[in-house]
């Protein structure tokens, strides 16, 4: 009953949090925040981070000594050896040990401490490599996010040329029926209408296929009901001037987590190297011990530590002719203890303490093999770490060459617009005075909406654009 109890309240909290969700206006920044928190190859970064630091702390314990206890019980049969007397005894034995053994690394060329070294230098690499994959997620969801962004504001577009349309249709109407124009010319105005209900659902479409994408990306359950807060967005200035792309590539150099990750993994490679040399030189280890045993067989007393011998006659054999015993003296303990299980292992202690040497002589090569490998590693670190400064600068250089493209477009279709829309308001006055066919009227029209998709559209690719040579420079991506 309670279990049943606590799933529907779980259901129902998840209920809440989901309206929730279904209610809220995303802006940029809670999008982001959300992708961040949600997205699958983050938590795998996160995770390779906490992985390299429990390895990191795994090599600092390397430090200390080891302690190792364990137990063994063993049946035997027939003869074996008494592990009390080491005497061989032909009977049953139930016998037991215990060990207690540490060791400590005295000596390994540095190779403990370079191992240290490295987990530092490979928990910076997972640390840059999240810090990469989270830059890359915020700026996938400001790709989307701006996608949704244009989309809007064409199928407001879309809307705003219908609802002109449809006026200008209720004009021609009303001229129609009192003879003013032809019916070809109500046609023709009819066919602009149904085009531009056309390109209202499509631009409809793009623009729910644009919030799919956005809610996808995030990894957020995609609802009906998704909004987003469109931010103040000025038109970008077509004139600014950019930073030069080797200006860009010497910030990006000391700001992108990738190029940190791939120079600390050289580092991380070198310092390989350094571990691979210790397998060539001789280690020391320290080691001690403590143990200490039980056997069945075992006599049932032992004599009492620190007790003090007595004298007493023993019988030695006896006389033939008289049958007198004959005795002689014998000095034995005066107490005795009983041997139980804990005081035979009380009594059976033994402890040791060494100093071992390893000297490596010949190991099938593999100590140089290990070597060789690891500075093939470091040179294919290296060749990695030259190609992502290679990478970096080819994806400046060809970023700013869109930038100052989309730059150029944008003020063209600018200029475009800004010319239609002198014609489209000499062709209004021209329709109102009765001057200018509808097929006329239509085209300009046509033009002017074509210029108007176009100049928003290149006005949000320019935006982007220039987003895009804010995150090289590791400048705020928001808008």
């Amino acid at each position: 009953m309670k279990l049943k109890i606590g799933f529907f309240i779980f259901l129902l909290l998840s209920g809440f949090a989901l309206k929730a969700q279904q209610g809220k206006i995303w802006d940029l920044q809670s999008c982001i925040n959300y992708a961040l928190e949600n997205n699958i190859q983050v938590k795998q970064s996160d995770l390779n981070r906490i992985q390299s630091a429990v390895a990191l702390k795994g090599a600092k314990m390397s430090r200390l000594p080891s302690l190792n206890a364990s137990t063994n019980y063993n049946l035997s049969t027939g003869r074996s050896i008494n592990p009390f007397s080491n005497v061989i005894e032909n009977d049953d034995i139930q016998s037991q040990r215990y060990n207690l053994n540490s060791s400590m690394t005295l000596f390994n060329y540095s190779a403990i401490n370079n191992t240290i070294k490295r987990g530092v230098v490979d928990l910076e690499v997972s640390e840059y490599n999240l810090e990469n994959t989270k830059n890359q997620t915020t700026l996938s969801i400001i790709t989307f996010f701006t996608n949704v962004l244009l989309n809007e504001e064409q199928m407001k577009n879309a809307r705003f040329n219908l609802e002109t349309t449809q006026i200008r249709l209720d004009q021609v109407e009303k001229q129609a029926a009192a003879g003013a124009v032809n019916r070809q010319e109500l046609l023709q105005a009819r066919q602009q209408l149904a085009l531009d209900e056309f390109n209202l659902i499509n631009s409809e479409n793009a623009f729910e296929l644009a919030k799919l994408s956005l809610q996808q990306a995030m990894q957020l359950p995609v609802t009906g009901d998704f909004a987003i807060q469109v931010p103040e967005l000025s038109d970008p200035e077509v004139n600014v001037l950019l930073e030069k792309p080797s200006t860009i590539y010497q910030t990006a150099l000391a700001e992108q987590p990738d190029i940190k990750s791939a120079e600390a993994n050289v580092k991380s490679a070198r310092l390989g190297v350094k571990i691979s040399e210790a397998g060539l030189y001789p280690s020391i280890t320290v080691s001690a011990g403590l143990a200490t045993s039980y056997s069945s067989i075992a006599p049932p007393s032992i004599p009492r530590d620190g007790t003090d011998n007595i004298t007493i006659a023993v019988p030695v054999g006896v006389v033939p002719s008289t049958g007198e015993t004959v005795l002689a003296s014998q000095d034995v303990p005066a107490e005795f203890d009983d041997l139980t299980y804990v005081r035979q292992l009380d009594f059976n202690q033994n402890s040791f303490v060494g100093l071992n040497l390893n000297i490596p002589i010949f190991n099938g090569l593999s100590a140089r093999n290990n070597l060789q490998n690891a500075r093939i590693n470091q040179q294919r670190a290296e060749l990695n770490a030259e190609n992502a400064k290679n990478q970096l600068r080819q994806n400046i250089e060809q970023a700013y060459l869109d930038a100052v493209a989309a730059g150029k477009s944008y003020q063209s279709s600018k200029k475009q617009v800004e010319a239609l829309t002198e014609s489209l308001k000499n062709a209004d006055q021209r329709n109102a005075l009765g001057a200018i066919t509808p097929i006329e009227y239509n085209q300009i029209r046509n033009d002017y909406n074509r210029a108007k998709t176009d100049e928003i559209r290149n006005k949000y690719d320019y935006i982007f654009k220039l987003k895009i040579l804010d995150f090289y420079q590791g400048k705020n991506l928001s808008f």
